[in-house]
């Protein structure tokens, strides 16, 4: 096991060393991006490593040509390929500290192997794992740069993500202070945020599913609306092996 681990540490700093040696910009060359911010955005990862170097070589590309790269993930980078299984979702944490991402949020894979891994391998991010008081904590920097007057200084704001899914983890004794300002520890309960007046997109279109009567039973319990019926259907639907 020792040996498969080192074995995988190896070729990801490989992948890595490889992918920033193709920056195409050099140090002295024009920086057509310099003032720009670049936001580069992944999901699902699932332990894909030829991802994670792609990333690397992406933003230090990006950052080459003069541009300030954020780095964001939105979930489900704990559990796939063995990679990742099999370290229950530490080395997942491990690549996206080496790959150089800012910011991240959960997924409901990265609970599969329980909540104290997960609090254990948040615990190695090097990368913010977003919370209300991170977007404040945006906010008040973006004021100090840009328009004070204004949430985020003005700043024009583009978050993607699943607001339906699992709370952000937040520590026993970060909530007991959090809470006396907050009304909980989602994004959206900002008080930056709610001095906006944002406008939410819904992606309507299921890509993971082509039944359509399943995808109905999974949006009635996303949404909240579990009915007898709805249960009695779920229950039916299991298969238990003989």
């Amino acid at each position: 096991m020792k040996h498969t681990k080192k074995l995988l540490s190896l070729l990801l700093v490989l992948c890595l060393i490889l992918s920033l040696s193709c920056t195409a910009f050099a140090a002295d060359e024009a920086k057509p991006l310099a003032g720009k911010t670049v936001i580069l955005h992944s999901n699902d990862v699932h332990g894909a490593i030829d991802l994670y170097a792609a990333m690397a070589s992406l933003k230090a590309d990006y950052e080459a040509q003069g541009a300030e790269v954020i780095l964001a993930d939105a979930g489900d980078y704990s559990q796939g390929t063995v990679y990742v299984s099999v370290h229950k979702g530490a080395d997942a944490v491990t690549m996206m500290n080496a790959t150089g991402y800012d910011v991240a949020t959960i997924g409901n894979h990265e609970f599969d192997y329980g909540y104290a891994q997960l609090a254990e391998n948040m615990k190695a991010a090097k990368f913010k794992v977003l919370c209300a008081d991170v977007l404040d904590a945006v906010s008040d920097v973006l004021r100090r740069f840009r328009d004070r007057r204004k949430p985020f200084g003005g700043v024009q704001l583009l978050l993607i993500g699943d607001v339906q899914q699992l709370a952000p983890v937040v520590r026993d004794e970060e909530w007991a202070l959090l809470r006396t300002f907050y009304d909980s520890p989602f994004f959206f309960d900002s008080k930056a945020l709610k001095q906006t007046d944002y406008v939410g997109i819904e992606l309507q279109r299921v890509y993971r599913q082509s039944d359509g009567r399943f995808v109905e039973l999974l949006n009635r319990v996303r949404d909240g609306r579990v009915d007898r019926n709805t249960s009695s259907k779920l229950t039916n639907s299991i298969r238990f092996p003989a």
